[in-house]
């Protein structure tokens, strides 16, 4: 963690902290969609005290806390969800004839399973995503297919150390 600067905010220093990926969201411009990223700097606090004067009072502590913990069980079950195999879902039709994926009790129970055993210290010793690591093979791909013929040990290992699980 880089502190870019502090802050002042409701009478609580802050560490100003440089965040690890940028925001990105989808706009129209011009009826065509682009996605826009800007990176940014968030206030960080140094220790529970802080941040729970930050808060306000301990029972806002506590809320943030539980809000950041559905969302993060929330974020952990989408992820599941989205990499069930797909002998999981089940295509139907609505009233209107439009069809919609379902998924079946077994792959409910894994996503339900996967969001109620959440925990931020298992997520921190998961490793990186399934997409970093694609992204990271896809850079290894890349690298052997641009002629170089030589790598070093150094290249190599820093390379494969970004597909591990």
């Amino acid at each position: 963690m880089t502190i870019h600067g502090l802050i002042q905010i409701r009478g609580n220093v802050m560490n100003i902290v440089k965040q690890d990926r940028p925001v990105s969201t989808k706009v129209k411009i011009g009826g065509k969609e682009y996605v826009v990223k800007v990176n940014i700097e968030s206030p960080q606090a140094e220790s529970l005290d802080a941040l729970t004067s930050f808060c306000g009072s301990a029972d806002n502590h506590l809320s943030l806390g539980n809000s950041a913990l559905a969302t993060n069980a929330k974020n952990m079950a989408r992820v599941t969800l989205r990499d069930l195999p797909d002998s999981s879902f089940v295509l139907k039709k609505d009233a209107e004839g439009n069809a919609y994926a379902d998924v079946t009790d077994d792959g409910r129970a894994t996503v339900q399973s996967a969001a109620r055993e959440y925990s931020y210290s298992s997520e921190r010793s998961r490793g990186p995503s399934q997409k970093t690591r694609a992204a990271a093979a896809d850079k290894i791909a890349a690298a052997v297919s641009s002629g170089k013929e030589t790598f070093t040990r150094e290249e190599l290992l820093a390379m494969f150390a970004e597909a591990q699980p």
